[in-house]
Protein backbone atom coordinates (compact mmCIF):
# COMPACT_ATOMS: atom_id res chain seq x y z
CA UNK A 1 0.00 0.00 0.00
CA UNK A 2 1.09 3.23 -1.01
CA UNK A 3 1.50 5.58 2.32
CA UNK A 4 1.49 9.30 2.12
CA UNK A 5 2.47 11.22 5.51
CA UNK A 6 3.88 14.75 5.69
CA UNK A 7 7.15 14.92 7.72
CA UNK A 8 8.58 17.72 9.09
CA UNK A 9 6.20 19.80 6.73
CA UNK A 10 7.38 18.14 3.84
CA UNK A 11 4.92 15.49 2.15
CA UNK A 12 6.62 12.27 1.10
CA UNK A 13 5.05 8.67 0.48
CA UNK A 14 6.44 5.03 -0.14
CA UNK A 15 4.98 1.97 -0.80
CA UNK A 16 5.51 -0.25 2.45
CA UNK A 17 3.49 -3.90 2.81
CA UNK A 18 0.17 -2.90 5.54
CA UNK A 19 1.82 -4.51 8.48
CA UNK A 20 4.95 -1.93 8.65
CA UNK A 21 5.14 0.22 11.12
CA UNK A 22 5.79 4.64 11.30
CA UNK A 23 9.44 3.39 12.80
CA UNK A 24 9.78 1.13 9.86
CA UNK A 25 8.68 4.08 7.16
CA UNK A 26 10.27 6.75 8.42
CA UNK A 27 13.77 4.71 8.58
CA UNK A 28 13.90 2.76 6.07
CA UNK A 29 10.95 3.47 3.48
CA UNK A 30 11.95 7.35 3.67
CA UNK A 31 15.59 7.37 5.00
CA UNK A 32 15.26 9.25 7.65
CA UNK A 33 17.06 7.51 10.62
CA UNK A 34 16.30 9.88 13.58
CA UNK A 35 13.94 8.13 15.33
CA UNK A 36 15.57 5.29 16.58
CA UNK A 37 14.80 1.33 16.34
CA UNK A 38 15.85 0.19 20.56
CA UNK A 39 12.83 -1.91 22.50
CA UNK A 40 10.40 -2.20 20.16
CA UNK A 41 8.01 -2.53 23.04
CA UNK A 42 7.15 1.20 23.68
CA UNK A 43 9.21 1.19 26.98
CA UNK A 44 12.26 3.14 25.98
CA UNK A 45 10.91 6.32 23.96
CA UNK A 46 13.91 6.17 21.24
CA UNK A 47 11.36 6.17 18.41
CA UNK A 48 9.12 8.62 20.04
CA UNK A 49 7.69 11.26 17.15
CA UNK A 50 4.50 13.20 17.28
CA UNK A 51 1.92 12.34 15.46
CA UNK A 52 -0.97 15.41 14.55
CA UNK A 53 0.30 17.15 17.93
CA UNK A 54 0.32 14.08 20.37
CA UNK A 55 3.47 12.11 21.38
CA UNK A 56 3.40 8.23 20.32
CA UNK A 57 5.95 5.80 19.51
CA UNK A 58 6.71 4.66 15.94
CA UNK A 59 7.42 1.44 16.83
CA UNK A 60 4.29 0.75 18.13
CA UNK A 61 1.73 2.79 15.61
CA UNK A 62 1.50 1.19 11.84
CA UNK A 63 2.51 3.59 8.70
CA UNK A 64 -1.09 3.29 7.40
CA UNK A 65 -2.53 4.71 10.57
CA UNK A 66 0.09 8.31 9.51
CA UNK A 67 -1.37 8.38 6.29
CA UNK A 68 -2.66 11.63 5.59
CA UNK A 69 -1.45 12.76 9.01
CA UNK A 70 1.89 15.11 10.49
CA UNK A 71 4.57 13.42 11.81
CA UNK A 72 6.99 15.36 13.78
CA UNK A 73 10.49 14.05 14.83
CA UNK A 74 12.46 15.72 17.37
CA UNK A 75 15.59 14.70 15.36
CA UNK A 76 13.97 16.00 12.15
CA UNK A 77 16.84 18.15 11.49
CA UNK A 78 19.90 15.70 11.72
CA UNK A 79 18.77 13.74 9.01
CA UNK A 80 20.65 13.43 5.76
CA UNK A 81 24.27 14.57 7.58
CA UNK A 82 22.83 18.12 8.58
CA UNK A 83 25.25 17.46 11.94
CA UNK A 84 24.65 19.35 15.52
CA UNK A 85 25.62 22.29 13.76
CA UNK A 86 22.52 22.78 11.86
CA UNK A 87 21.04 22.91 15.71
CA UNK A 88 20.15 26.09 17.19
CA UNK A 89 22.07 26.21 20.38
CA UNK A 90 25.06 23.81 19.11
CA UNK A 91 28.39 24.93 18.95
CA UNK A 92 31.63 23.39 16.96
CA UNK A 93 35.01 23.42 17.98
CA UNK A 94 37.70 22.00 15.42
CA UNK A 95 34.84 20.91 13.22
CA UNK A 96 34.41 17.98 15.52
CA UNK A 97 30.92 18.58 16.28
CA UNK A 98 29.32 19.96 19.82
CA UNK A 99 32.02 21.11 22.59
CA UNK A 100 32.64 17.84 25.04
CA UNK A 101 30.54 20.10 28.30
CA UNK A 102 27.35 20.52 25.83
CA UNK A 103 27.34 16.67 24.17
CA UNK A 104 24.96 14.99 26.94
CA UNK A 105 22.21 18.11 26.75
CA UNK A 106 22.30 18.07 23.21
CA UNK A 107 21.78 14.29 22.87
CA UNK A 108 19.59 14.59 25.45
CA UNK A 109 17.28 17.77 23.58
CA UNK A 110 17.44 14.75 20.53
CA UNK A 111 15.69 11.93 22.85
Amino acid sequence: MVVRTRVNGVWREADVWPGTSLLVFLREALGLYGSKNACEQGECGSCSVLLDGSLVCACLVLAAQADGHDVARPAGRLDRGAGLAARPGARARNGRGATAGRRRALVRGVL
